[in-house]
């Protein structure tokens, strides 16, 4: 562990010493929100011209900047909006050379070399056709997403952050929706920014409005203008990742008006049928009749940018709406089997319901150039989701255990760029923004989770519903850029003040488990025999939380503070090599737990439910470097720390869950009984007496996670625009944040068998420590810790086609090796989040293998080809044939990893998620290979020279593949004690192991029609 020595003051002084020597060696080429165009100017020998003026003007919207070439020739121009440049060049002596159409793309430079003639007419070239393909000065592995994809590639839901897949090493993590996977981290250790502010919702760890998991999307696309993926080696600039950062930048007005309107339309008539729906069973176990479910989606809205003020001030305004009728289909393993009383008091619950969604997404942004040396914009975006049986779903979760889901998100942001002098620009950035989501309970019933044999069904009001978390954000950044002779230097500082109401009752409503040891009842004889007066109470388990006496329950307050200062230097030592040297110091001030509880204190050293997380010496070096012996061709390479955060939602569980402000307690069988509990009824007091209860608390070592970053890879152009390149991808977690079960007794070796089968030898835990105060028994102690490791190999082939005659692409190829001892910062439910253990808490490494975001093998396609107008004398032919546009995305990845499971508790530890079967490695299972073809096919009818109207057919998994998504991983069932251990039975056929559970989506068709002026 970290040493905790030393005043932060000490500290500081510290690192301003390390920023002044950063000084004296060595500014990051990767910048948050904008691009660099840079290089040298010389004769037409290649002798430096030094001192020549220069001009970088914005084609779009006339504002230019002004530099100067050094002694040696060189020039930068810094914190350029992207977009499509002219780059004039004078010298006394020389004729004016004019550079057209030069791309800036957001982090990128724009490497040129211009030549001047002396005397004789002034010479213009065009860019686009002899631009640079190969970044020769880039060090880091990092992918632009630019804005010809973003409008024509296919992508099913229209939520801008997929596109972050196409690129090589990047997938979407299956075990926490809508979260994205790099270098086989979790996705609370990835950062969004947005126009160069944070756009991340820190108590849950993804980003504001938590995209994809309920709102399908917080930014229009019609809004994106392009976007950064920086995947690995990232500049000092960048921090509270030890994944990626993934940089976007919406639109701006330009000179001329330009906007236009849109319509998606999406019917289950023009769908396959579901594979999940085609082998559902009604409760009698009858297959469902073969007709498609309800599904309809309806994306529209548009766009208007234009000018406020030629050349000076410009507005870009957007709407994005959409409405969404989702179908959910329960599908319950085994019902069918189970008696006809049994099966009449469950149907009723277990119809298909729907998932209505309904948002609207508004963004206003003006950009205005104060005058020569100083440019603003703002930006102000606003996004209103409602989902109606939105907070849980699945084929296994009754509508009742649902509720409406509700998001409202405000983000206002600025940034004022100001040249100070020909080599000093400063930049300043700043965000107010509130995310706010609350959620509603569809019942008042107590949980009922049953084991069905093939998962657990759950009815009742689920165990987090009703909630909030709202976030009210405060950020502001400081940048400063210096250029002098080969070194660009940037320093800057970042505080980022995020104020947490968390209103989180989980388990306020109790929940009962029925989970039998004894195939082939499972739970289902347990929860029918509850309604029987004359039979005693049946639950195996039963978990109910209390606010406690005096206290804020369960509402909290896990405040953040974010300081942060970096420096770097992005240096040429020579035309062909560039260094990038940077450091950067990260501090999450956290608020601190607010009870200590006395009575856990007293008979545990060490266990303070107070305990404060402060770690302070959070110092990030990294380096990076290019050589290009060839305008075609460079090799990088480079290694880094990373820091991470703390999520809040770790933060607040240990806030309440301390014994004192919430009071969670288990009862077990016996004590249900004693107490005559039944489903649907509830405690309506905590029980005196004997009760077990259940803690979340900081362990005292514990420190921010982080990720060391390492690459070396290869880039070259094989063919004019067409680059291929080949890097190796390191990353290493190091004090990656965990929960654990601390009290728990040493196991016992515990033999099982199974009838007329093989037997078994399970580490067995006894009865849990009597740790014992004022009557109190604790169950479930759990630590967040930072002991958490992962490693992960991968090599990345990427082919990429910068346009050219009507085609550009994409073409990834990624070989990876994921491995880790099962770090999770969100498993802070009991119960619900259980699967996210380990299976011996008091031996993590026992768990280290292959990962839950394992993908050994993926290939991304993504090629747009346009037509253009068909040259023909035939006017027919001509107007049939002409301005067509054929994109798609090819995705072929190898399965998911899952673990062989037995379940029902066979090591006796409360968890019945996480036992796997003796001898398997942990995920040493794949589900089947997943093949995902989406097309798109575009019209452009030109109705003047710059109106058209664009029809649009689009095609997701168009051959209609049975893509599995989930398996049944329970290899036995724990099925009862025996006298000489116990014995396990093996599912029935309908859910033996690894037989599909859930499904990709099957061929889904859409309709557009786009108006563009």
């Amino acid at each position: 562990m970290k040493s905790k020595n030393g005043s932060f003051l000490t500290r500081l002084t510290a690192l301003a010493g390390c920023l002044f020597l950063l000084a004296a060696l060595a500014f990051g080429q990767s910048q948050a929100n904008s691009g660099d165009i840079e290089g040298r100017v010389v004769d037409q020998n290649g002798a430096a011209i030094p001192n020549a003026a220069l001009t970088a003007k914005n084609q779009a919207t006339g504002i230019a900047k002004n530099t100067a070439a050094d002694s040696g020739g060189n020039f930068r121009f810094v914190l350029l909006q992207p977009g499509s440049y002219t780059v004039t060049a004078t010298a006394n002596g020389f004729a004016q050379a004019e550079l057209t159409n030069i791309t800036v793309s957001i982090g990128g430079a724009a490497n040129l070399e211009v030549r001047l003639s002396a005397g004789g007419a002034n010479v213009t070239v065009d860019v686009t056709a002899e631009g640079q393909t190969v970044e020769t000065s880039r060090t880091s592995v990092s992918t632009t997403v630019n804005q010809r994809a973003i409008e024509n590639l296919p992508i099913n839901g229209r939520n801008f952050q997929d596109f972050a897949t196409l690129t090589p090493g990047v997938i979407r993590d299956q075990t926490r929706g809508g979260d994205l996977s790099i270098g086989g981290q979790k996705g609370t250790l990835n950062s969004l920014q947005v126009d160069g502010v944070d756009n991340n919702n820190t108590f849950f760890g993804q980003s504001t409005g938590r995209t994809g998991v309920r709102p399908p999307y917080q930014f229009s696309e019609e809004a994106v203008q392009e976007f950064q993926v920086n995947q690995n080696g990232f500049s000092a600039e960048f921090g509270r990742a030890g994944g990626a950062v993934i940089n976007v930048i919406t639109k701006s007005g330009a000179n001329e008006f330009h906007g236009g309107a849109f319509e998606y339309f999406r019917d289950e008539a023009l769908n396959a049928n579901d594979p999940a729906f085609k082998v559902s069973r009604t409760p009698a176990g009858v297959l469902r009749a073969n007709i498609r479910p309800k599904s309809q989606i309806n994306q529209f809205g548009g766009r208007l940018g234009g000018p406020i003020v030629k050349n000076r001030a410009f507005f870009f305004f957007t709407f994005d709406g959409q409405r969404q009728t989702l179908p959910n289909i329960v599908d319950v393993p085994n019902l069918g089997l189970q008696p006809a009383a049994t099966q009449a008091l469950l149907a009723p619950k277990l119809n298909a319901y729907s998932i209505p969604r309904n948002q609207q997404v508004y963004l206003g942004k003006f950009d205005v150039a104060i005058n020569q040396s100083n440019q603003l914009s703002v930006r102000f975006n606003q996004q209103n989701f409602t989902g109606r049986n939105n907070e849980n779903g699945g084929i296994l979760s009754a509508e009742e255990h649902s509720g409406d889901s509700i998001v409202k998100s405000t983000t206002l942001s600025g940034t004022l760029a100001s040249t100070l002098s020909s080599n000093l620009v400063n930049e300043f950035r700043f965000q107010f923004a509130r995310d706010k989501e609350p959620g509603r309970a569809n019942s008042a019933d107590p949980e009922a989770v049953i084991a069905t044999g093939g998962g657990n069904l759950s009815i009742g009001r689920n165990n987090f519903s009703p909630r909030e978390t709202t976030i009210k954000r405060a950020q502001f950044v400081d940048n400063m850029s210096y250029t002098r002779g080969r070194n660009n230097f940037k320093f800057g500082v970042d505080i980022n003040i995020d104020r947490i109401f968390n209103f989180f009752p989980g388990l306020f409503s109790g929940s009962y488990t029925f989970n039998n040891t004894t195939a082939p009842g499972f739970g289902f004889a347990l929860f029918a025999n509850n309604f029987n007066t004359a039979l005693a109470p049946s639950a195996t388990a039963y978990t109910q939380a209390f606010p406690g006496a005096n206290t804020s329950g369960g509402t909290t307050n896990p405040n953040s503070r974010e300081l942060a200062y970096f420096a770097q230097d992005d240096v040429r030592v020579s035309p062909k090599l560039t260094l990038n040297l940077g450091v950067r110091y990260d501090y999450q001030r956290l608020a601190c737990p607010p009870a200590k509880n006395s009575d856990l204190l007293f008979l545990r050293p060490g266990l303070d439910t107070s305990a404060c997380p402060d770690d302070k010496n959070n110092f990030a070096p990294r380096a990076g470097f290019s050589y290009a012996p060839d305008e075609k061709t460079v090799i990088r390479g480079g290694y880094g720390l990373f820091y991470g955060r703390t999520t809040a939602i770790t933060l607040g569980t240990a806030h309440s869950n301390n014994g004192i402000n919430v009071i969670s307690i288990t009862l077990s069988a016996a004590q249900i009984q004693a107490a005559n509990l039944r489903f649907p009824n509830r405690l309506t007091a905590l029980p005196t007496g004997n009760t077990t209860r259940n803690l979340f608390l900081f362990d005292k070592d514990y420190v921010q996670p982080y990720v060391q970053q390492g690459r070396l890879g290869i880039e070259r152009e094989i063919l004019p625009g067409l680059s291929l390149s080949a890097t190796y991808l390191f990353f290493r977690g190091v004090h990656l944040t965990r929960s654990r079960d601390v009290n728990l007794p040493t196991p016992v070796a515990t033999t099982a068998t199974v009838t007329g089968g093989p037997a078994f030898s399970f580490n067995r835990f006894g009865a849990r420590p009597l740790i014992r105060a004022s009557g109190i028994s604790y169950g479930r102690i759990t630590l967040f810790e930072s002991s958490g490791t992962s490693r992960y190999d991968g090599l990345a082939l990427q082919a990429a086609q910068r346009f050219r005659r009507g085609l550009q692409f994409i073409a990834a190829y990624t070989y990876s090796k994921a491995k880790d001892d099962k770090p999770d910062s969100t498993a802070v439910v009991l119960g619900a989040d259980d699967s996210k253990y380990v299976e011996n808490n008091l031996n993590t490494r026992a768990d280290y293998d292959a990962g839950d975001t394992d993908l050994r093998h993926r290939f991304v396609f993504s090629p747009i080809y346009e037509t253009g107008k068909y040259e023909s004398d035939n006017a027919f032919l001509r107007a049939l044939l002409s301005d067509y546009t054929f994109s798609g995305i090819a995705q072929l990845q190898s399965g998911f990893a899952y673990s062989a499971i037995v379940g029902n508790d066979p090591n006796n530890d409360g968890n019945r998620n996480t036992d796997r079967l003796p001898g398997s490695a942990r995920n040493g299972f794949n589900t089947p290979s997943t093949y995902q073809f989406d097309t798109r096919v575009t019209r452009a009818l030109r109705l003047s020279e710059n109106t058209r109207l664009r029809f649009i057919f689009e095609a997701f998994n168009i051959f209609n593949r049975t893509n599995v998504l989930t398996v049944n991983n329970t290899f036995y069932n724990f099925g009862g004690a025996a006298a000489t251990g116990f014995t396990l039975t093996a599912p029935t056929a309908a859910t033996a192991f690894g037989t599909p559970r859930s499904f990709l989506p099957p061929r889904q068709l859409q309709l557009a029609v786009k108006f563009d002026f």
